[in-house]
């Protein structure tokens, strides 16, 4: 079910992350070095986050296959970014995010059953909100939203 792939997905990230952006910072060699992630979150609710930090959100599951023993669920996840940085290059913060989007991407790509019971996943979209005008001008977040297919026995229910 949808909890425990996004935990998969959250564990995932936090085993896998930090040796993704080492691997990251040696390529790019520009000066701009990505922080390892300093939370890792499930849905939205955590209070005094450091940063760079990680939310992990259950957006829906569709079904498949209702009638048959090979249910599918098709998980749609949120995997949020956020980080904070303080710099009169206001570009840094941006590239920032968008290497820490690569970073997710890779590992997707390279591991789509997520080190676990997902069957398979895919990125679906990179998004970067608009921040409001209220908001920290120093803080931006970029989502990654990603499938994960689920077959979980009839048995298990």
């Amino acid at each position: 079910m949808i909890e425990d792939v996004v935990d998969q997905v959250k564990t995932f990230l936090q085993t896998n992350m930090p040796g993704k952006l080492d691997t990251i910072d040696t390529e790019r060699n520009d000066g701009i070095t990505l922080d390892d992630i300093q939370g890792y979150f499930v849905e939205r609710e955590h209070q005094d986050p450091s940063y760079p930090n990680i939310t992990v959100v259950g957006l829906e599951t569709s079904t498949g296959n209702i009638l048959s023993s090979r249910r599918e669920l098709k998980h749609r996840i949120s995997v949020e970014i956020t980080d904070r940085t303080v710099s009169v290059d206001t570009d840094i913060l941006q590239k920032k995010l968008w290497r820490y989007v690569e970073a997710v991407e890779r590992l997707v790509s390279t591991d789509p059953t997520l080190s676990g019971n997902v069957i398979d996943s895919a990125i679906l979209s990179h998004e970067y909100p608009e921040e409001s005008a209220r908001a920290d001008a120093f803080v931006k977040t970029a989502r990654v939203v990603l499938t994960a297919l689920e077959r979980p026995s009839v048995g298990a229910y």
